[in-house]
């Protein structure tokens, strides 16, 4: 199972906050505990951050972080088709899968996607709701 994490707005609220607050990344991590997944960087700081950079930002979650996404370029539902090419790339395109992210401008609206408060980011109020798309994720096929 892979879950294509954002940043901004999920482990830190858009505006105010340029870094990771740590009551997001406690949330985040409960809402993941017992899923056994890999963590693929979707967000803007996958341009201006090494991967090695990411995977220690993401430590607290105790998650592997197994690559990031292409850039696609400005498209329609640009970091859903930067999900689907990263899948085909790595040639996990029947693997099951689960973006958290903020925008739903970035998504058509059948994709599998839980989406955060952008003023908030990710709150303890999301860890049942993602811990239940999860559950259902691996339960069931892409």
């Amino acid at each position: 199972m892979i879950v294509f994490l954002d940043f901004d707005g999920v482990v830190h609220p858009r505006i105010g906050s340029p870094a990771f607050l740590p009551r997001c990344m406690e949330a985040l991590a409960m809402a993941l505990r017992d899923f056994e997944i890999e963590i693929v960087v979707s967000s803007s700081w996958r341009q201006t951050n090494h991967l090695l950079e990411l995977e220690a930002f993401l430590a607290p979650l105790g998650k592997p972080v197994v690559g990031v996404t292409p850039m696609n370029g400005p498209t329609l539902h640009c970091r859903y088709n930067e999900i689907l090419l990263f899948l085909k790339r790595a040639g996990r395109r029947n693997e099951s899968w689960l973006a958290i992210d903020d925008d739903p401008g970035l998504f058509p609206k059948a994709a599998p996607v839980y989406f955060t408060d952008p003023l908030s980011g990710f709150m303890e109020s999301d860890v049942l709701k993602v811990r239940t798309l999860l559950g259902n994720c691996i339960g069931g096929s892409r």
